[in-house]
């Protein structure tokens, strides 16, 4: 009769571990695809809840060939360009931010 009771105590604790396992589990998973949902949307929204945007001006470096030396190698020169960025400001709104990008006017 003992080993009956000892049994039957240890199916039991093995049953309720198992259905608390499962039920944590789905929690953890929910958790998960919930995080993952919200990394999803701040990329859809392209900045997520960090507005207004702001622009600023900023330069745009650009190799130019100039000529070539005695052997045929191209000799370069760095011009500046206008550009513009974008920055969100803040922690409310939608922003979309941008790198510096040249400017044609």
């Amino acid at each position: 009769m003992k080993k009956v009771i000892c049994v039957f105590l240890i199916v039991s604790v093995a049953i309720v571990n198992i259905v608390f396992t499962v039920c944590n589990s789905n929690k953890i998973v929910n958790l998960v695809s919930l995080k993952s949902e919200a990394f999803a949307n701040n990329d859809e929204t392209s900045g997520g809840e960090l507005g207004p945007l702001q622009k600023w001006a900023c330069g745009v470096t650009e190799k130019v060939i100039i000529g070539h030396d005695d052997k045929g190698n191209p000799i370069f020169n760095v011009v500046v360009h206008d550009g513009e960025k974008g920055e969100c400001a803040g922690r409310t709104g939608s922003c979309s931010p941008y790198p510096c990008t040249r400017l044609y006017w």
